[in-house]
């Protein structure tokens, strides 16, 4: 895409920007000083950065030199980040002088991208080689995990190549799309929004505040273009209550992709109803551990689905979905059974972690391929008589507040560790269909008084 259009706008962040080979070359010359430290194929590199040009370009540096890259979000407490840090065995850490402090725990080598920027500078500025295969690693996002310490899915470099190939094809990305990157990094949706633009030469914008606000968000979208969205439906609901700027956003809105949680067909339907209308709705489904998405389904009439469950549609290009017995048997259509993903999607397992990896990557049954295996998703689903897949919640303990996987022991466990505290129980509280938040009953210890404000911090 460098060599067809390298003076074409790549990314835009606030009043900056850089273009095709502007990224390129800003990434070469971190790709090549990473390689000079010693990072390769299989090498895992902590990324801990706001949304920001340097953000795009560490990515991109990192896979250039062969790496993988762990998203560390600035916004996580020091105690997880501290976790993930060392769990992951982190060589190399990419972030700005002003979030070091919160890193100061690590002890590998830093490179912060505005300190640094001199000794970055001086590195080739030409395309380097990786040796990556497509069976190296690509990322790995950390999830809640249910002992109290988060765990780290690991992404191939080919399972994310698949699901780069039907993204773009099946919705005809072009060089005149633009898309509005608004969630985390650590966000396993948030990945191929970063890349797709990238591909087919679009323009890729981040939202400036990495605070969540509707109003600039709608906004955004209306000054700067943007022909799709990304994010939960629970995101994307105060988005459609802003007035004209809500208007506005389907003149020029193809796409809004939602998932990490059931859609609210009736909360959408007064802003799908009104005129103009080109946007069209996708419900996307996929854990973390299986390339982000494995199914998803076309909202092409939403008023069929206002009292109904949205499906999650039916597996992408070389992705399998099963929903199995207990004997890992084939379920027939409308029963209700434990979703598998198999194909192409699968990811490599739990960095670190072997028994979580076995117990959740069983072996593929129904594949001739040696070695391939059915991630265990947790999730009840049933097949419909059209071919799509109704989701119908978990099986476990584990829930989603706003698209995040949570576990509800984890929680639990960091509650639990307050001196004052004897037992906790974290529950989901529903106070309507589109608003869920997590309450915690607490138990504290013989003559012990409890300062709620300490235990929420």
């Amino acid at each position: 895409q460098v060599e067809r259009t390298p003076d074409a706008v790549a990314v835009v962040f606030e009043d900056e920007q850089l273009t095709y080979c502007e990224l390129n070359t800003r990434a070469n010359q971190l790709a090549h000083y990473l390689q000079a430290l010693g990072v390769k194929p299989e090498v895992l590199v902590g990324i801990c950065v706001e949304r920001s040009l340097d953000m795009v370009i560490g990515l991109l540096a990192i896979l250039k030199a062969g790496g993988a890259y762990v998203p560390l979000d600035p916004m996580y407490p020091p105690e997880r980040l501290a976790f993930m840090l060392e769990n992951a065995d982190i060589f190399v850490l990419l972030t700005h002088k002003r979030l070091a402090e919160r890193l100061s725990k690590y002890k590998g080598d830093v490179i912060c991208f505005d300190a640094d920027s001199q000794a970055i500078a001086k590195h080739c500025p030409e395309n380097q080689v990786s040796g990556v295969t497509p069976d190296n690693l690509m990322y790995a996002i950390y999830t809640s995990g249910s002992t109290g310490k988060p765990k780290g899915a690991g992404v191939y470099q080919r399972s994310f190549a698949n699901l780069m190939n039907w993204f773009v094809t099946e919705f005809d990305f072009t060089c005149n799309d633009r898309v509005l990157l608004i969630s985390s990094l650590s966000f396993d949706l948030t990945q191929k929004n970063i890349y797709a633009p990238l591909l087919v030469g679009g323009e890729l914008h981040l939202l400036s505040s990495e605070c969540y606000d509707a109003a600039q968000i709608a906004e955004s979208v209306c000054n700067k273009q943007v022909t799709w969205l990304n994010c939960t439906p629970s995101a994307f609901y105060p988005l459609i209550d802003q007035g004209d700027k809500s208007l506005c956003m389907k003149k020029t809105l193809k796409y809004v992709f939602l998932g990490g949680e059931p859609i609210s067909i009736s909360r959408l339907k007064v802003w799908l109803d009104s005129i103009p209308c080109k946007t069209q709705i996708v419900n996307t489904y996929g854990p973390t551990e299986c390339t982000d998405i494995c199914a998803a389904y076309r909202v092409a009439q939403p008023e069929q689905w206002l009292e109904k469950l949205v499906p999650i549609g039916k597996p992408i290009h070389n992705a399998k979905v099963y929903i199995l017995d207990e004997n890992l048997k084939p379920l027939p259509v409308g029963m209700v059974g434990e979703l598998y993903v198999g194909g192409e999607g699968v990811g490599r397992g739990y960095i670190n972690n072997i028994d979580l990896t076995l117990a959740k990557f069983v072996s593929d049954p129904f594949s001739n391929k040696p070695g391939a295996r059915l991630y265990k998703s947790g999730d009840l689903a049933r097949y419909l008589a059209d071919g799509n897949i109704e989701y119908l919640g978990r099986i476990d303990h584990q829930v989603k507040i706003r698209g995040f996987r949570i576990e509800l022991g984890e929680i639990e466990v960091a509650i639990n560790q307050y001196p004052a505290v004897k037992e906790t129980v974290v529950v989901v509280s529903e106070e309507s269909v589109n608003s869920k938040r997590l309450v915690a009953y607490v138990v504290p210890q013989k003559e012990q008084t409890l300062a709620i404000p300490e235990l929420r911090s």
